[in-house]
Parts: C-alpha cells; structure tokens; sequence
C-alpha cells in the first residue's frame, strides 16, 4: 500500500504540468488581395506608383474577365498627355513609336508576359528602350483591360526600373483608346537616358494597330 502511495505521489510531483502557455502560437496570415480588384493591383505597383498614374489620368479596369490580348502591337503616334517630370515636353507632343507585345496570358491567374521597343522622337531627339520578357498582371472585363508590369529597361548600356501600364479596349483591329503610362522606380543614376525617380508620364492614342 506504501508502495502504491509513493508511486502515485512521485507521478503529481515530477509529471509535466499541461496548460494552455503550451500552444504553440500561430503566425496570422495576411491573406492576399483578389486578383483582378484594385487592393491587389495596388499591391502589385505600390501605392505610389498606383496613385501616381491614375492622378495623372489613367483609367483603370477592374475585374477577373479580361478580354485576351496575346498578340503584338504598334502605338504611333504616340501622344504625350499628361507628366509629371519637371521641365518636361510640351503636353500633345508627338513622343514617337511604341512596339509592344503580350503573351502567355494565362485566365485563372490572370497574368501575362510582357515587352516592349519605344522609339522617343521628342523635339527632333532620337532614343530607343526597350523592355524584354517581363511578368505583369491583367485585369478587366469584356472588351476593356489594364495591364501592370515591372519592366527593367535599357537605352544603350543604362537600365531603369519603372512600372508600366496599358489600358484600354480590345478590337479585331488592336486597341482602341490606348493609354500607356511610366512611373520611375529607379533610374540607377541615369538621369541623361530616363526620366527622374518618383515621376511619372502618360500617352495614348486613339488605336494601337495589330502588329506582328
């Protein structure tokens, strides 16, 4: 019967106590914007670079049934609308041409591969960027979409990391009421090739041939 007492004690007294201090806590999970609506757009651009490039008069289209626009396309002229860089050209500026391509977009995720050649003839100046094989994110519904992408771009032996974005109306012809809009992320320094950091330029043009 000691024996039993004794046992029975020696298990209250070294037996590990159970509470609740030993759950292990769960990091909460900040669950990702809806593909498609503005949060996550904005997500995808940052903030500045969001508010930017509507302030200046982008038109946004929201929505997970954009129309496909795999294809390439070539905006000339193209007509500068709307800046932000300081000093800049004259607003209804011819700014040249823009050859740029979309592929791989994909419905569920609602992305897209993207790049570009724009050829800048400001005020008589002749410069080439050009933008290549860059991810960006779609959005929009029936004829109308809006494409974000980063693009890392280079004149001559310089790169630039800015964001990119197209808006607009899809036809069997290209797309009618282009708007295409920058906004410097980082020039790296390059001031003489690209625009400075933190500003922004918006072009459009009333339609954006089919190009291949």
């Amino acid at each position: 019967m000691k024996q039993l007492f004794f046992t029975c004690l020696a298990t209250i007294l070294f037996a590990g106590c159970s509470s609740d201090d030993d759950t292990v806590p769960v990091a909460e999970v900040t669950p990702q914007p809806e593909r498609g609506t503005e949060a996550f757009l904005r997500d995808f651009a940052g903030s500045d670079a969001y508010d930017a490039v509507v302030a200046m008069g982008l038109e946004v289209h929201f929505g997970q049934t954009p129309p496909q626009i795999t294809g390439g396309y070539k905006s000339s002229p193209t007509k500068l609308t709307a800046t932000t860089v300081p000093g800049d050209f004259s607003l209804g500026s011819d700014a040249g041409q823009n050859y740029f391509l979309f592929a791989n977009q994909t419905a569920p995720g609602l992305t897209c591969d993207y790049n570009n050649k724009q050829h800048f003839t400001f005020s008589g100046a002749n410069w080439t960027e050009q933008s290549q094989d860059y991810f960006a994110v779609i959005s929009g519904s029936g004829e109308y979409f809006t494409v974000f992408a980063m693009a890392d771009g280079m004149v001559e032996t310089e790169d630039a990391l800015a964001l990119h974005v197209y808006s607009g109306r899809k036809t069997a012809d290209g797309i009618e009421d282009l708007q295409f809009a920058v906004y410097m992320k980082a020039n790296h320094g390059h001031d003489a090739h690209f625009i400075p950091n933190h500003t922004g330029r918006l072009y459009t043009d009333l339609m954006a041939e089919n190009f291949n």
